[in-house]
């Protein structure tokens, strides 16, 4: 019997909408009788198959198919959406990551993940900060590593936000490892004005953590790579001296 899960290829979206399903199945006691895993051809990323590992999911039983392929079986698994909105995860999906990581966790040297990290997204298109190098400058004195989320395995992303105590970044999909994190947890958004959300901000306070941002919004700081795209296809420098104000109040 297989299980069908199809969607894009945005960890964002992966997290918050697809892996909950296997929680529920594992809870009924399924897991073990899927002889299939079905997905999209765009669910094919290193996370999509670290994910479907963390649940013991064989990858000989990951099936790909396109959007017009047609699938005969005798019993299918298809949930609908885990949580009441598909950009805010209900609390008990939070709950399940925070259990799973707990358990992951058991695996390392926990001296192998920083308490306070910087999250880059120098390795990405857009939407990076030009003056990171400086912001660093200011980081590193209070103890902060900087990471690319891309470098570690989910399992170790997983485990990396449960170990964090505070966590510094621009606001996008590598933040929805929050669902990982402990209740103690401190996070500061770097926030482009032209581009705010308050999904991250949400799970923040879910999990019974705190939230801070820095909104960066002196259009003068933004370099646009494509000008029919411009909430998405840019980059930026942060005002370092305003930011020191935001860095002062998060780090009491």
């Amino acid at each position: 019997m297989p299980a069908f899960f199809k969607l894009k290829n945005v960890q964002y979206v992966w997290l918050l909408n697809t892996l909950p399903k296997l929680f529920i199945l594992k809870d009924l006691g399924y897991i073990d009788k899927i002889d299939a895993i079905v997905l999209g051809n765009g669910c094919s990323s290193k996370f999509h198959k670290d994910s479907l590992a963390i649940f013991g999911i064989d990858k000989k039983k990951i099936i790909y198919i396109s959007d017009e392929t047609e699938i005969l079986c005798k019993n299918l698994y298809l949930s609908s959406f885990p949580s009441k909105n598909t950009h805010y995860p209900d609390i008990w999906v939070c709950n399940k990551y925070r259990e799973l990581s707990k358990e992951l966790i058991k695996n390392y040297d926990t001296q192998k993940f920083p308490k306070k990290i910087y999250l880059s997204r120098k390795n990405v298109k857009t939407r990076k900060i030009l003056n990171e190098d400086k912001l660093m400058e200011i980081l590193n004195k209070l103890g902060y590593k900087m990471t690319c989320p891309e470098d570690y395995s989910l399992q170790e992303q997983f485990c990396m936000f449960y170990n964090a105590d505070k966590i510094i970044s621009i606001l996008g999909s590598g933040l929805t490892n929050l669902v990982c994190s402990r209740e103690n947890i401190s996070v500061l958004g770097i926030v482009p004005n032209i581009r705010q959300e308050d999904t991250y901000e949400y799970i923040v306070n879910t999990i019974g953590g705190k939230y801070f941002q820095y909104i960066e919004s002196d259009e003068k700081n933004y370099r646009y790579q494509n000008m029919h795209n411009k909430t998405n296809d840019f980059d930026f420098y942060i005002d370092l001296e305003k930011f020191k104000n935001v860095l002062e109040e998060f780090e009491k």
